[in-house]
C-alpha cells in the first residue's frame, strides 16, 4: 500500500528522486516477497491469491509481466472459490487488460450467473462486448444493467447514456 501510493504521489507530481525511486522499488519487491509467502504458507488461502493478485495488478503498466502474474494469482483465487463473483470480475478485467475478450466475457457472464442482481457484472459484460463489436450483446447487458440500479443514479444515467448511443448505431 506504502509503495503504490508513493508510486502513485510521484506519478501526479513532479519526479522521485533516486532515493525514493528505490525506496518504492524496495518496498514493492517486499510486498510481493510476503504475499507470495503468505501463498506459499496457505496456498488454499483464497485471500492470500486474491492479495497478491491485487499487488500485481496495481503493478499494472509499471512493472513487466504484471498482468501475467495478476492474471495468473486470480485465476488460482478462482479456482479455490468458483462461487465468487467479485474475483470473477478482476480476472475479467485483467483478461480485458491482457486483450483476451473472450475470457473476460466468460468471467463477466460467470459474475453475473452467480450473482444474478450484480450489475457491475453485467456492465463490464456490455463493455466487453463493446470491444468485441456485439451490439447486440452489449445492448442486452446493459438493458439488464440498468434494471438492478437505482434510476436516475448517476450510475443509471451513465449505463443508460451508453445504452443510447448504442442504439443510434445499431
Amino acid at each position: 500500500v506504502i509503495a503504490g501510493s508513493a508510486n502513485q504521489t510521484a506519478t501526479a507530481s513532479a519526479k522521485l528522486s533516486d532515493q525514493d525511486q528505490q525506496a518504492v522499488a524496495t518496498l514493492i519487491q517486499q510486498a510481493i516477497a510476503e504475499a507470495k509467502t503468505a501463498t506459499v504458507l496457505s496456498p488454499t488461502n483464497v485471500i492470500a491469491w486474491e492479495n497478491l493478485g491485487r499487488i500485481y495488478q496495481n503493478l499494472l503498466g509499471v512493472a513487466d509481466g504484471a498482468q501475467g502474474w495478476a492474471a495468473a494469482s486470480y485465476e488460482k483465487a478462482v479456482q479455490l472459490d468458483p462461487t465468487n463473483p467479485l474475483l470473477r470480475i478482476e480476472l475479467g478485467g485483467i483478461s480485458m487488460r491482457m486483450g483476451n475478450i473472450d475470457g473476460a466475457i466468460d468471467q463477466f457472464k460467470a459474475a453475473a450467473t452467480l450473482k444474478r442482481d450484480f450489475a457491475n457484472a453485467y456492465y463490464n459484460l456490455a463493455n466487453a462486448f463493446v470491444v468485441k463489436k456485439d451490439t447486440q450483446s452489449s445492448i442486452a447487458a446493459l438493458e439488464e444493467t440498468l434494471k438492478l440500479i437505482p434510476e436516475g443514479s448517476s450510475d443509471w444515467q451513465k449505463a443508460n447514456n451508453q445504452l443510447e448511443e448504442l442504439r443510434k448505431k445499431n
